[in-house]
Order: structure tokens, then C-alpha cells, then sequence
């Protein structure tokens, strides 16, 4: 059994998948409520983070460039390599991608994982995707009231983190986030 501070650990570490960080906080006694459900959206994106770094320093996708991926969340599940499709993350992180560009039908239902969606953020200054960066987003699927913040991060590994009126809306990650209102994780 886990401590609430171990898990802590694992999610500060990004170590920890969300589905092991809810289970964790609930069997450490911390309620079914908002703490777990953020916990497990940052814990997620620290994951992809992870999982964006692998894919730029391995060149998960072949086409020779060392670049993030930038079309989505479920192209790091369906984008073929040799084998057959990359499986870098977890089917029901591909299914719970707000916008997927790729096809999820042979793989996974669409659905919010944890109460949360999950989508690829462009940059405002941006015309096309720069393979340099990334950034990703995480927010309530609204079915709950214990799910509410909107969290962000980019391949800095900073995560931010802000109440939303609509959050689905959001396009485009913050040319500055704490000058934006985004506070820090």
C-alpha cells in the first residue's frame, strides 16, 4: 500500500501511470474526488511527456527526422512502424484524445479517461507544426464536478494549470502561461 506522498513521488516523477495513481490515492484513503482525478491528469501528461521524448530521440516514426509528435494523442498508439501500429501509449489513452486526427476504430472507443480528455496543443506563433516542441492538454470531460482544473504542459516539462469556463476550447498553449493566468504546478 502506498502513502499519499509516495504517490506523490511517482507523479512528480511521471513514473506512475494514472490508472496506478488513482488506485493508490484511493487505497492510501484519500476520497474519490477532485485530488484523484487531477492527480491522475498530471500524472498522464508527465507520461506522455515521457513517451513525446521517446519518440524524438528514437525516431519512433522513421521518417529519419528526430521530432515530436504533433498531429495528436492517438497517433502515439496508431502511427504504423514496421510492425504495425507503435503502441507507445495505453488504448484508452488513444481513445481519450478530444480531436484525433488518426483512425482509433481498429484499437480503442473513444472515451475520457479519468474524467479527462486529453488533446495536442499548437503554438499561437506557429504555421506549422515546429518538430522541436510540442505541447498537450488535459481537461474535465464535464460529467463531473470533481474533475475541474485544466492542466497544460510542453516539452519543458512544466505543468500549468487553470479553471476553465470551456476548455475544450482551448487551441493553442500560452505564449507565456503564468502572464496568462496559468499557475504552476
Amino acid at each position: 500500500m502506498f502513502t499519499p506522498m509516495v504517490v506523490l513521488i511517482l507523479v512528480v516523477a511521471g513514473g506512475g501511470f494514472a490508472w496506478f495513481t488513482v488506485r493508490s490515492i484511493r487505497s492510501s484513503g484519500v476520497q474519490d474526488g477532485p485530488v484523484a482525478y487531477e492527480l491522475a491528469a498530471v500524472s498522464t501528461l508527465r507520461h506522455l511527456h515521457t513517451i513525446q521524448e521517446h519518440f524524438r530521440n528514437n525516431d519512433a516514426d522513421g521518417d529519419g527526422v528526430k521530432a515530436y509528435w504533433r498531429q495528436d494523442i492517438a497517433g502515439l498508439y496508431t502511427t504504423p512502424d514496421k510492425q504495425g501500429p507503435l503502441k507507445l501509449i495505453e488504448p484508452t489513452l488513444a481513445g481519450a484524445d478530444y480531436l484525433p486526427k488518426s483512425d482509433l476504430t481498429p484499437y480503442a472507443k473513444r472515451a475520457s479517461k479519468a474524467r479527462y480528455w486529453y488533446r495536442a496543443l499548437r503554438f499561437s506563433d506557429e504555421k506549422d507544426p515546429d518538430p522541436k516542441r510540442f505541447a498537450l492538454c488535459a481537461f474535465p470531460d464535464g460529467t463531473s464536478n470533481r474533475a475541474r482544473m485544466t492542466f497544460i504542459i510542453a516539452q519543458d516539462n512544466l505543468v500549468y494549470f487553470k479553471l476553465l469556463e470551456k476548455p475544450e476550447t482551448l487551441v493553442e498553449y500560452p505564449a507565456d502561461p503564468g502572464k496568462e493566468g496559468w499557475s504552476r504546478r
